[in-house]
């Protein structure tokens, strides 16, 4: 039976649930934007919604378990189904947390499926964690592996939103509908004692920000699924391209004619090289937060705009800022570059916790700078360019940026991007030895660096297989990283160590 006690204001059950916190009485808290039943995101899915949400659970931990960029963390299954719970994949996981005002918190928070869904009082759930587990002792009987309702607490270096929480779970189970959980009521008519974010910093560590890609690689590729899907139903028979999987010892290969190469040996021990030391929430917040603003005339030429953009971001010594995000303010010739801002957030994110040089991550995102520029029409003597990266449209502000001539397409862990690139300086980071894997006549009939280069990349689209590391990372940064940035803002940006393929559409 719910112990269910009501008060006439969010203060006085706040003050009541720390009187009882520092008693002893409760330990354990949970806010609630109404009295619901504590139950668990899985349990309240509908039978049929529960297989796939399932398959996705542990789609994530396996991919959390072999991904190199989390390997040093050593994530265990438990962490690895809290990171899960706390990013929104459903999980029989229930978010619990040490401290009161976070509790109020969260049942004070702004609603977020409409008010009809939150009419009626705020609740904190409480219990005590040893009476629990001695009422789960006295009834539950273990069958198999599953251990029952048992309290969770796990560290996960760097996840500085489950710190800032306090949170730790209950595992759930239909025993716990008949435990005497307590509910502290109150009406939601006060402002919560702490703010959005305060229980989600704004700040990122590098954990998150390599879950924020997974995340927002999983929605890009549920986008081409359904797309993929949807042209199937509509043409009967219809054989998507990348549908399908390479045979065995041949992947990567895209043309009979070219053996497969072993890996080049300067992707090796790049994951862990490419990390940064883990830092502290604590630490970073020292650390200078102050947003980088970039206001750039109307200059008389390219080579003079292109001048002002690199001095103006040396002058912010984005070297000894990247330990921390930042966020943009880009204006030229006054007009507010807004959505160019929040795309040179992501790419400041992507790039400051890789291992590339101060350089590398200056260049790149003044690349970005004035490809968004030149594709606006903001450069004297070089037109408004709406191109998107479809495929047989001309180049234009990549051209007249950096020589870019070749389309490419590249994926990561799962979903796809594209970019621009010169393919002069990409065929200089192809390995020296790749003619012992092509045959003589491989380029015959082709025209032109870029053509050729193309060809290249639909014979070896696995980049271990064609490029050295570090060659590629340098382009990679400086050239497909902008024109992805800029042309497909809303797309995945994909580690150069993690990339899967490397290819032309």
């Amino acid at each position: 039976m719910v112990d269910r006690t009501r008060f006439e204001s969010a203060e006085a059950a706040r003050t009541f649930a720390v009187s009882a916190a520092a008693t002893g009485r409760f330990d354990l808290f949970r806010g609630q934007s109404r009295d619901w039943p504590v139950t668990s995101t899985f349990r309240r899915l509908a039978p049929e919604d529960r297989e796939p949400a399932f398959a996705r659970l542990n789609e994530f931990i396996q991919w959390a378990k072999r991904e190199p960029a989390l390997s040093r963390y050593g994530l265990n299954s438990d962490q690895a189904i809290a990171i899960a719970q706390h990013y929104g994949i459903p999980t029989t996981f229930i978010d619990f947390t040490t401290s009161v005002d976070v509790a109020m918190s969260f049942a004070l928070a702004s609603p977020g499926d409409g008010p009809a869904e939150h009419d009626g009082d705020a609740c904190i759930v409480a219990f005590d964690s040893g009476a629990l587990r001695r009422w789960v002792a006295e009834r539950f009987v273990k069958d198999g592996a599953f251990d029952g309702p048992v309290i969770v607490s796990v560290d996960v270096t760097n996840l500085w939103r489950l710190e800032a929480q306090a949170g730790c779970f209950l595992v759930d189970d239909d025993l716990l509908d008949d435990f005497p959980f307590a509910q502290i009521c109150f009406p939601r008519d006060e402002v919560a004692p702490l703010g959005h974010d305060a229980l989600y910093p704004v700040e990122r560590s590098d954990l998150e920000l390599i879950l924020d890609q997974w995340f927002q690689h999983r929605r890009a590729s549920d986008a081409s699924k359904q797309l993929r899907e949807e042209i199937q139903a509509a043409v009967p028979g219809t054989v998507v391209v990348g549908s399908s999987r390479a045979e065995p010892g041949r992947e990567g290969i895209g043309l009979k004619a070219v053996r497969r190469p072993p890996d080049h040996p300067s992707w090796t021990q790049r994951s862990d090289q490419w990390r940064r030391a883990d830092e502290t929430y604590p630490e970073a917040m020292r650390l200078d937060g102050a947003p980088v603003a970039v206001s750039l005339p109307l200059e008389t030429d390219l080579v003079a705009f292109r001048a002002d953009v690199q001095a103006q971001l040396r002058a912010y010594d984005l070297h000894a800022r990247r330990g921390r995000s930042a966020s943009w303010i880009i204006d030229i010739a006054g007009t507010p570059m807004d959505e160019l801002a929040r795309a040179v957030e992501r790419q400041w994110d992507a790039l400051r916790i890789d291992g590339y040089s101060s350089d590398q991550v200056e260049a790149s995102i003044a690349a970005s700078i004035v490809l968004a520029a030149l594709q606006e029409g903001l450069v004297p003597g070089h037109a408004l360019y709406p191109g998107r990266l479809g495929i047989g449209q001309e180049l234009g502000s990549f051209a007249a940026c950096y020589g870019g001539d070749l389309l490419v397409e590249f994926c990561g862990m799962v979903g796809y991007a594209r970019g621009v690139v010169s393919a002069e300086d990409l065929r200089r980071a192809v390995r020296e030895d790749i003619d012992d894997f092509i045959p003589t006549d491989f380029y015959d009939g082709k025209r032109g660096q870029a053509e050729c280069m193309g060809y290249l990349l639909l014979g070896i689209h696995r980049p271990q297989l064609l490029f050295d590391f570090d060659r590629l990372a340098d382009v990679y940064a400086r050239q497909v990283i902008p024109s992805a940035v800029v042309s497909r803002p809303d797309y995945p940006l994909f580690p150069v160590r993690d990339l899967t393929t490397f290819g032309v559409p």
